[in-house]
């Protein structure tokens, strides 16, 4: 049997129309190539823990006098679980047993995918050729803590909308030369650049120092949210070309310091503000014709207060304590808040975060 049947035969099984799925069946058993073929899938998809466990359900499930040939019992449980998962949307969360720590590579045959979700699970990292998934909308690695490498094959995913992860504090950390030596920065690798089809882009728990000057290039971004889950709170430099992401309509920056953009007014189309905690509130914000929530939580924590008489919305030009009972939110006052006629959720938390 060539090699080139055998593709054939698993790109026929590898689809959502279960037709054929079956007319994978028979062409192996035409090409006498059936009970190699069966057993080839069968240990490529034993790597996926809801795989064992619905091969397990399967073979409970078989009739008796099927028990006795094992490759007929693969068969049942392979077609059964193509028939139940293969879908253009699939999720293998990880819960209890079912807790991926590599990605299954056979999953890479399911071409016809256009959302991924497995979070939850503790992959370290995704497969260089990830790209052969060129139909992907969306990948959900949320929860994966363990994340250490991500491949620039996942620029080359055209279609891909919404990129969502978890990964450990030092995956963006690089190594550059500056004058003083040799120093550890932590930035989005360049590879995002080319994502520019990207729609929205969630990271959580990956420190950042910075966001890149060149962030406008990813100009369809709609929502850019990003979390650092420190006990400490770091500062993330947001450069002023962050303004220039014309479709944004959710920012959301938890548990880091930051100064909003002063600019900000630009966000024309920005409905979704959350930044806890930024140092500031630029007299821009009031500008934002579209701007429904909006959550100022933390205000210049651990930092010093703007005096309320000379420097309501923050430019820093005097400094006070905070008074006793006291928020730091009534310290900036509320009428410049009446401005926002849009406005339908307010949410400011003073506890330390």
């Amino acid at each position: 049997m060539s090699d080139d049947i055998y593709a054939k035969i698993s790109s026929l099984f590898y689809a959502t129309d279960v037709r054929n799925q079956t007319i994978a069946f028979e062409l192996a058993k035409s090409q006498n190539c059936y009970d190699r073929w069966i057993n080839d899938q069968y240990a490529a998809w034993m790597e996926l823990p809801f795989f064992v466990a619905h091969a397990a359900a399967t073979r409970r499930a078989v009739d008796a006098d099927v028990l006795s040939d094992p490759v007929a019992v693969r068969h049942q449980q392979l077609a059964r679980f193509a028939k139940a998962y293969f879908r253009p949307e699939m999720s293998f969360q990880g819960w209890e047993d079912r807790v991926m720590t590599v990605f299954p590579a056979v999953l890479l045959q399911c071409v016809f995918l256009e959302v991924l979700d497995l979070a939850w699970n503790q992959l370290e990292t995704l497969p260089q050729d990830i790209d052969r998934l060129d139909q992907l909308r969306v990948l959900n690695l949320i929860g994966n803590e363990t994340l250490r490498h991500l491949p620039s094959s996942l620029a080359q995913l055209e279609q891909l909308e919404e990129l969502i992860f978890s990964g450990q504090l030092t995956l963006f950390e690089q190594t550059v030369a500056t004058p003083m030596g040799e120093q550890q920065v932590h930035q989005l690798p360049l590879f995002f650049r080319q994502m520019y089809r990207l729609r929205r882009l969630y990271i959580d728990g990956v420190l950042l120092d910075a966001l890149p000057e060149w962030l406008p290039e990813m100009r369809q971004l709609q929502e850019l949210e990003l979390a650092s889950n420190l006990e400490w709170l770091p500062y993330l430099i947001l450069p002023d070309s962050l303004v220039q992401l014309s479709q944004l309509t959710t920012l959301g920056i938890n548990g880091y310091l930051t100064h909003i953009p002063q600019d900000i007014d630009q966000l024309q189309q920005l409905e979704c503000l959350r930044i806890a905690s930024a140092l500031a509130v630029p007299d821009s914000l009031v500008q934002l014709p579209q701007l429904k929530s909006l959550n100022l939580s933390h205000l210049s924590l651990s930092y010093p207060l703007a005096t309320a008489s000379q420097d309501p919305l923050g430019t820093f030009r005097g400094t006070q304590t905070l008074p006793e009972g006291q928020s730091r939110i009534q310290l900036y006052g509320w009428d410049w808040m009446k401005q926002l006629q849009q406005l339908e959720e307010f949410i400011f938390i003073h506890d330390d975060p």
